[in-house]
């Protein structure tokens, strides 16, 4: 989720430096790749071993990706590229008689980041409303909780084929809408400028510093919802659902 963020500062960080080399954690290479605001005129590399094999008599300057945005001046009043920075080339076709929704309620357990996760169960009446089919974008672990969704509950697990980013990139992009939690496919699903429901509790991390409002400012795509006490998803699960009824009604 972090190298997805702070991903639209590279094409500014090109204008500084003669040459700019990206260096990302494998699964989002081929994403990168076939973005031509992130990808045009610079190298984009999945193992550091590989990037030293082919640069070893050259000097460079290394920044992590989080800390772009200080030289860059960035600052709540200039986020760039809010709209679109990454695309799907093979969107994946559903059925277009049901409203598609793609969820995810889990972020990575590794980034030691507490209180973002929401359970599945407060999924469940998104899932009952007529016309709606839900499918799940999660991977790894965290999918081990669609095992105990009830029968009368229908939500399709399509992480479970996912290989890389571009495949979870292929299935947002022929979505109807996500809904999520604080985690990797919020900001997949902004970068895409998917139409998302962001669900956050009620102290989020640091970046969201302006959940008022009608998009989070890093996304103009991603509506924000907020729990009014923590921890408790239900009130915000239920603003949710609402807004989901509101636009099948349009």
């Amino acid at each position: 989720g972090d190298s997805i963020m702070y991903g639209r500062f590279v094409p500014l960080i090109k204008q500084y430096a003669k040459k700019t080399i990206l260096i990302v954690q494998p699964q989002l290479v081929n994403l990168f790749k076939q973005s031509p605001v992130i990808s045009d005129g610079i190298e984009i590399y999945g193992d550091i071993k590989e990037f030293v094999a082919n640069h070893k008599e050259e000097k460079y300057i290394h920044m992590p990706l989080m800390d772009t945005p200080y030289p860059l001046g960035v600052d709540t009043h200039f986020i760039p590229y809010s709209g679109n920075y990454l695309r799907a080339d093979n969107p994946k076709d559903f059925d277009e008689n049901k409203f598609n929704i793609g969820i995810a309620y889990s972020g990575d357990a590794s980034a030691n980041y507490n209180g973002r996760d929401i359970e599945l169960k407060e999924f469940y009446d998104i899932a009952r409303i007529e016309g709606v089919q839900l499918y799940s974008l999660q991977v790894g672990e965290s999918s081990n909780q669609l095992k105990d969704v009830p029968d009368a509950i229908s939500i399709i697990d399509l992480g479970k084929d996912f290989k890389d980013f571009t495949d979870t990139a292929n299935a947002i992009a022929g979505l109807d809408m996500v809904i999520t939690s604080d985690n990797v496919i919020l900001n997949l699903a902004g970068a895409l400028h998917k139409v998302t429901f962001g669900v956050f509790n009620k102290y989020p991390n640091y970046r969201w510093f302006n959940l008022d409002g009608p998009n989070v400012r890093w996304y103009d795509s991603v509506k924000p919802f907020q729990c009014k006490e923590e921890d408790q998803w239900a009130p915000a699960m239920e603003e949710v659902k609402n807004a989901v009824l509101k636009r099948l009604r349009r």
